[in-house]
């Protein structure tokens, strides 16, 4: 996967090297999302609220980015003392039931979000050249082999799609 059709991400339209500083544009972004449902009550409850069951709340697509940041600096991590590791599957719709996703506090959901990514962020600003074709087995959408350059390409390419999710999830719950 380089592209998304869905939203549109390339991923070969972003350097390596520059996937830190958008990763934390991202993430303000996300925090003006979630301040704005602090700040407003029917933004508030808009955060809470499924459109329908089978779709996540605009707080459980941020608490899904929290834990894509946290989980992709463990797998980051991994492929940097192993030889060309696997990963177990992210469960991400059992993460967001187990983890009451839906139930957490927008505000701290919010610095979460920062501190995880920064913690990410940072560990990218020390990979060096040699480390960045460093591989991995990755399981989605097939299974296949994949860099250190690609998995950051992907975590970013998660937190842009999910700021569009985000987005659309709130808009039609302000609707309804």
């Amino acid at each position: 996967m380089d592209k998304c059709d869905t939203c549109d991400f390339n991923y070969t339209d972003y350097e390596f090297d520059d996937i830190s500083k958008n990763i934390n544009s991202l993430v303000s972004q996300y925090a003006k999302r979630l301040q704005a449902g602090i700040d407003d009550p029917d933004i508030e409850i808009a955060l809470w609220s499924r459109p329908s069951p089978q779709i996540w709340s605009g707080l459980e697509y941020c608490c899904h980015i929290r834990d894509v940041f946290l989980i992709q600096r463990e797998r980051l991590f991994t492929t940097l003392v192993e030889s060309t590791p696997s990963f177990s599957p992210l469960y991400a719709d059992q993460r967001a039931e187990l983890g009451r996703y839906g139930a957490e506090n927008i505000e701290q959901v919010g610095l979460e979000i920062k501190v995880s990514a920064n913690l990410f962020s940072k560990i990218l600003l020390e990979i060096n050249d040699e480390q960045k074709s460093r591989t991995f087995i990755y399981d989605y959408p097939t299974t296949c082999e994949r860099n250190i350059t690609w998995l950051a390409r992907h975590t970013l390419h998660e937190a842009y799609h999910h700021l569009r999710d985000l987005d659309l999830v709130t808009e039609l719950s302000l609707k309804a």
